[in-house]
């Protein structure tokens, strides 16, 4: 069967920018709505340094593999210009 997943929104991003050196590597926070046709949508959160990475929904395990694009320092990434590279796995 099919299963819709929409990228929302990034929650948060404190990623390390890349033009500067960091102690931790920081965090890219989303959400995504999973749901299969004729049924409820489910709000997830993913992210890509902290748990959870990876959420099942259904009998596929979904991964945030990459959240695009790289911070760098003194430039504000628009909510528009994210993309989420997302590994969807069947259990």
């Amino acid at each position: 069967g099919s299963i819709y997943i929409r990228f929302t929104k990034v929650v948060e991003d404190s990623r390390c920018p890349i033009n500067t050196g960091c102690v931790w590597a920081g965090n890219g926070k989303i959400t995504l709505e999973i749901h299969k046709p004729n049924s409820e949508k489910v709000v997830r959160t993913l992210n890509t340094t902290l748990e959870p990475q990876a959420v099942t929904h259904d009998s596929y395990e979904i991964q945030l593999k990459q959240l695009q694009p790289a911070p760098i320092a003194g430039s504000e990434i628009k909510s528009e210009e994210y993309r989420a590279t997302l590994l969807m796995t069947k259990k």
